[in-house]
């Protein structure tokens, strides 16, 4: 039942901020994925079967969540690796997040979804993606 504002995370190589505890509230979170990523290969989350760690991870566990403003940026300075996902969270009802935006800011690779395998990619130099609404998927 924590309630966190304002969470700024930066450049940890694996997941940036992990949530076990159930009802957690997020308001505003900012987060730069880590600038020298080695190679794909080192890089990978779940056992090696998934591209990168998500900036925010909530286990399969947690049954509420909620999240408000939050953006996941990307700097590939040394290598092209994807981030599979800016945020990984299970596909409950009752996990919620608003508006969450992810960027591109190198020309090289990025983040290939937003939330799970939901949300434009953002595969390009200073391009942008945007999701206003998931709650335990997609709403348009």
């Amino acid at each position: 039942r924590v309630v966190l504002y304002a969470l700024m995370v930066e450049h940890y190589m694996e997941y940036q901020t992990l949530f076990y505890g159930e009802g957690a509230r997020l308001y505003m979170y900012q987060c730069e994925i880590p600038y020298d990523v080695p190679c794909q290969e080192v890089w990978m989350s779940r056992n090696g079967t998934r591209r990168g760690y998500a900036s925010i991870y909530v286990d399969d566990n947690v049954e509420r969540f909620q999240a408000y403003g939050l953006g996941v940026y990307l700097v590939n300075k040394d290598a092209p690796v994807i981030l599979e996902s800016a945020m990984e969270v299970p596909a409950k009802e009752n996990i919620e997040i608003h508006n969450i935006c992810t960027v591109m800011l190198t020309p090289k690779p990025g983040i290939a979804h937003i939330i799970n395998e939901e949300g434009d990619g953002v595969m390009e130099h200073l391009k942008r993606a945007v999701l206003c609404e998931y709650r335990g998927r997609m709403v348009r």
